[in-house]
């Protein structure tokens, strides 16, 4: 269910309401920086409601006023020390200021308000869990913001945000894509014929291309998912960033080894580790000696996070006491090895079956199993969820060590 709307944002009249939804889709297209702070000059006032607005970006520590819309000069190019300035308190704090009468506030640097008609603000941070900018909006009146005003500009900072973190990681791959083209470049200097040559720039090119389509395809994904299954813009915002950073971690432990397979044991280590409580070790990890194709481990660590997540809500994870065993084994079937994990909770509250497949049931069972190319299977038992996984088997050379005992077995 949808988190109900405020009293005072429900009273927004529905032009408001409307510029709110242009601005997200403007910036549902911006490819850059500049094409965010061109969407935000362009709709920030009349989603306020306010007599002006300013963007401003972290840079070290100053901020940096990178746009403006007002009736009234305000201070686009100027640069101000983070703890000379409104914009700089909220960036540091991470809280939105909400100030009716700006001469009463000692956060205000009043010295720099004076030849302007301002008389009161709201100063809202934009980035999540560590902000890099921030979303003012004037008024030429005392106590200009009005019911609702604050949470519309928080909506508004949540959207920018995330859509610059976007274009930041569009930008890592760029970058990626122009190292693997500079490389080129200087391995094709130590080729003996050109003919060699562009046959390795082939090759580089079009892992490349097949790594990003796949990152995208795989966010695409995630947001579509997220979207579908949340419950206000909040939930959204923490659960999709939350699965940003479970692949972006995924990513960082395959870079390290160069894109090649990685240990299935160090893999669950890096997926687990968030979730560690402080008082007690709560995993245990059994299996033999086995390594993952890339494709397999990115699916692998997003269905982890999913049990994490669910476990240290509602499972064993909530609990003091509780345990999760996480046992894996290769498994002989009718169309060949397959790699089976078994994750099962134990010490923690009384489990119920649901009613009905939730978000992230239906996530696991569905969308992750179409990512591993194998299946997903929930069990609820009251001693604690069960997890099922089954999944491609490794390619023939990434084993260490012999198979497990159950190879052995049919089906396992």
């Amino acid at each position: 269910m949808l988190t109900p709307l405020s009293e005072p944002v429900q009273r927004m009249t529905p032009s408001r309401y409307l510029a709110f939804a242009r601005a997200v889709q403007a910036l549902g297209r911006a490819q850059d920086r500049a094409a965010v702070v061109d969407a935000v000059r362009q709709a920030a006032r009349e989603v306020s409601g306010a007599s002006g607005i300013s963007m401003s970006l972290r840079d070290g520590e100053e901020c940096v006023y990178v746009a403006e819309d007002a009736d009234f000069e305000l201070w686009t190019g100027q640069r101000f020390a983070l703890e000379d300035c409104i914009s700089g308190w909220s960036i540091m704090s991470g809280q939105q200021a909400i100030i009716p009468d700006i001469y009463a506030d000692m956060r205000v640097p009043h010295a720099a308000y004076e030849k302007t008609p301002i008389r009161s603000l709201v100063m809202t941070p934009i980035g999540e869990p560590n902000p890099f900018g921030a979303l003012g909006a004037y008024w030429d009146e005392l106590d200009g913001p009005q019911p609702g005003d604050a949470e519309m500009l928080t909506a508004l900072a949540a959207v920018v945000g995330s859509t610059l973190r976007a274009i930041d990681l569009a930008e890592v791959l760029r970058l990626d894509r122009e190292r693997a083209e500079r490389l080129y470049r200087e391995s094709k200097e130590l080729l003996r014929s050109q003919a060699e040559a562009e046959r390795h720039q082939t090759l580089l090119i079009n892992e490349l291309n097949h790594r990003v389509k796949n990152t995208l395809t795989i966010i695409q994904g995630v947001a579509r998912q997220t979207l579908r299954g949340a419950t206000s813009l909040d939930d959204a915002h923490d659960s999709f960033e939350a699965r940003l950073h479970t692949l972006a971690a995924a990513h960082t432990l395959l870079t390290s080894l160069g894109w090649r397979p990685v240990m299935v044991r160090d893999l669950l280590a890096s997926a687990t580790a968030a979730f560690e409580p402080a008082t007690h070790q709560a995993f245990s990890l059994d299996g033999p000696d086995l390594r993952l194709s890339p494709s397999t481990a990115v699916a692998m660590a997003l269905a982890l996070h999913e049990l994490g997540t669910n476990a240290a809500k509602y499972g064993a994870l909530s609990s003091e006491s509780g345990q999760v065993d996480i046992r894996w084994w290769l498994a002989r079937s009718p169309d060949g090895p397959r790699l089976r994990l078994m994750w099962r909770e134990s010490g923690g509250p009384p489990v119920v079956p649901p009613s009905r497949r939730g978000f992230g049931s239906r996530l696991l069972e569905s969308g992750l199993a179409r990512e591993l190319q194998g299946a997903v299977r929930l069990e609820f038992p009251s001693t604690g969820v069960i997890c099922h996984i089954d999944a491609p088997a490794p390619l023939p050379g990434e084993l260490n060590g012999g198979p497990s005992p159950e190879m052995g077995r049919v089906g396992a």
